[in-house]
């Protein structure tokens, strides 16, 4: 059974997968804080609008310059680009 690596797959997951863990769980958290009364639910709304608007630059600056650094690397340039490793 010479098919596909199963790291291929595992890559390729994880492009999407820590972006939306993360995602889901900041909702989580607002709702719980606004659930149990320590925030208003427009407290919430800022802080998350406000924690999205912070995270876009500060995650494109590192991505670029994780790509300009690490690009060349065998192991780490295929695990920031995503990319399958080439057939033998």
């Amino acid at each position: 059974m010479g098919g596909r690596r199963p790291e291929v797959e595992v890559g390729r997951c994880r492009a999407w997968a820590v972006p939306s863990v993360g995602v889901v769980l900041a909702v989580l958290m607002a709702f719980a804080r606004v659930f149990v009364g320590a925030h208003y639910p427009h407290d919430v709304m800022v802080g998350l609008l406000l924690g999205a608007i912070v995270a876009w630059p500060v995650v494109r600056l590192c991505t670029t310059v994780l790509l300009t650094r690490f690009a060349g690397h065998r192991v780490v340039g295929r695990l920031l680009l995503a990319t399958p490793p080439a057939p033998r």
